[in-house]
C-alpha cells in the first residue's frame, strides 16, 4: 500500500501526514494507530489545519501542492 506523505513547510522534511476531523470509523482508528493519519476532533473549524508533521509536529493548511508518495 502506498502512504502520502507531505513535505513539511517548517522543517522541510517528507513526513507529513493528514489530520482527519469526525467521528472516526473502525479503519480511520487503525490508520492512526498505523501513524498514517492524526485524528483532529469532531469539530471542524474554519481554516482548521490539514496536515501534521511528524517530526517537528507543525500544522498547516495544504492544498496537496506538496504531495509525495513513499512505498
Amino acid at each position: 500500500m502506498r502512504r502520502k506523505r507531505f513535505v513539511c513547510p517548517e522543517c522541510g522534511q517528507k513526513t507529513g501526514i493528514p489530520i482527519a476531523y469526525g467521528y472516526p470509523s473502525r479503519g480511520l482508528i487503525k490508520k492512526a494507530k498505523r501513524n498514517e493519519v492524526l485524528l483532529g476532533g469532531c469539530v471542524v473549524e474554519i481554516d482548521a489545519p490539514n496536515r501534521h508533521c511528524q517530526n517537528c509536529k507543525h500544522q498547516w493548511i495544504d492544498d496537496e501542492k506538496s504531495v509525495r508518495s513513499t512505498s
